[in-house]
């Protein structure tokens, strides 16, 4: 993340914020010009901001409403070289959870979060960390808490603070990149290592392919199975901290070797196979939620050699497939599951918003603590793009693009009391 923020200022790209999320776009963008020779230019990506921003006035904000947070979580991210944070000595669990306690004791519910280069600022107040550039920011909206790294080299600090009080900030412990792998070790002295790794309000998660490990500072490491078939979403759009619900992807190792592969995905594109190729699983619990979303709508791509045949097709040399979240032309890839699942904390618990079904026709609600599942909104031809948002008094409002139109759900959780549950008719049909 680091490397990419100075990325972004090497290219002069604007001397006004960008947001974690649109750095991670600049960055595939560049590098999906470079696979055919080419580089954006400061014009080039201050065009494709401008369209990213457009998508997301999606919902205009309100003057109480908080922005989109906690922020998406990403699954690796880069350090410049420079000055290491210095370690600190080893103290005990119990010595952990008692400075927790000051983070914990108080609570300040976060209206309106803006990412910065170093740092952030909420509800119009600036937080940054007087020991380094911070990043990787993870935050509980209703409980005004937030996670965040800070430092820059191979090895940063992670630490967790009370917006009511950052200087109280609470170290928890380091993590290092050594090679493919995320190595963090406690201030406790606990070491846990993975492919992924993603702070939490309240630790942090460390993710090989089957299995996870979840450091609750203060507490101890909670081992997380993933299930024979499934391997952790390298990208979590949801809050895994506050939700306890974790985002996996089938492994379609087996159906891609078959020689029926080329029929079971267009089955599953068109609706005549089951396509729940994601599930969100309960970290405590190992519930299993599956979601209707075909994996194969992650990838984008890019062509090359093209030349007009007539007004409606154009003939191409070659054609590039890769995952990614954006499309070429900087808008948002609308069939990657990071567009299409969201889950948050409320306060009737946790919620998941999912746009399933073919060309994502519907988008479901499900109360995560109950199983009820309801529908929102459905059309023929695919909802567009969808952002929820969480208010100050509780409410998730939803917005989606319907064709040329949009609509707006103003409470999510009051639809999903008076709707009737899918999974009660399901389980009477005959």
């Amino acid at each position: 993340m680091m490397a990419l923020l100075c990325a972004v200022a090497a290219h002069g790209v604007w001397a006004q914020n960008v947001t974690a999320e649109e750095m991670m776009l600049l960055d595939e963008m560049r590098a999906k010009y470079k696979t055919v020779g080419k580089e954006l230019s400061p014009e080039d990506e201050a065009r494709i901001l401008q369209r990213v921003r457009a998508m997301r006035n999606l919902v205009p904000p309100a003057a109480a409403a908080p922005s989109f947070a906690p922020a998406p979580v990403q699954p690796a991210y880069q350090y410049q070289p420079a000055a290491q944070p210095v370690a600190q000595p080893a103290i005990s669990e119990s010595d952990l959870r008692q400075k927790m306690r000051v983070v914990q004791q108080h609570q300040k519910v976060v209206n309106e979060v803006v990412f910065l280069r170093d740092g952030i600022t909420f509800d119009g107040q600036r937080f940054a960390d007087p020991e380094g550039r911070t990043s990787r920011f993870v935050i509980d909206a209703r409980q005004g808490r937030v996670a965040y790294t800070v430092g820059t080299g191979d090895r940063v600090a992670v630490k967790i603070a009370n917006l009511k009080s950052p200087a109280e900030a609470v170290t928890v412990g380091q993590v290092t990149q050594q090679g493919n792998q995320w190595v963090f070790t406690s201030v406790t002295g606990k070491t846990l290592a993975g492919e992924l790794f993603f702070p939490l309000t309240d630790g942090v998660l460390v993710l090989r392919d089957s299995v996870g490990f979840r450091y609750v500072a203060g507490e101890g490491v909670q081992q997380i199975n993933i299930p024979n078939g499934w391997y952790p979403a390298p990208l979590q759009r949801g809050n895994i901290s506050t939700t306890g619900w974790l985002l996996l992807e089938k492994d379609t190792a087996e159906e891609r070797a078959s020689p029926l592969a080329g029929l079971l995905s267009i089955g599953k594109m068109v609706g005549l196979a089951d396509a729940s190729d994601y599930a969100l699983m309960n970290v405590s619990t190992g519930k299993m939620v599956p979601i209707s979303i075909n994996s194969s709508g992650k990838n984008a791509y890019a062509y090359s050699g093209c030349r007009r045949k007539n007004a409606l097709i154009n003939i191409c040399d070659q054609s590039v497939s890769y995952e990614s979240t954006f499309q070429p032309d900087g808008s948002p890839n609308p069939t990657h599951y990071f567009w299409r699942v969201d889950w948050m904390n409320t306060a009737n618990g946790p919620v998941l918003i999912a746009k399933e079904g073919t060309m994502g026709a519907q988008v479901h609600a499900w109360d995560l603590g109950t199983g009820k599942k309801v529908l929102l909104l459905e059309r023929t031809l695919g909802v567009g793009h969808m952002n929820a948002r969480i208010h100050p008094d509780g409410r998730v409002q939803l917005a989606a693009q319907m064709g040329f139109g949009r609509e707006v759900i103003e409470d999510v959780v009051a639809e999903l009391q008076k709707r009737p549950d899918m999974m009660a008719q399901a389980r009477s049909a005959p």
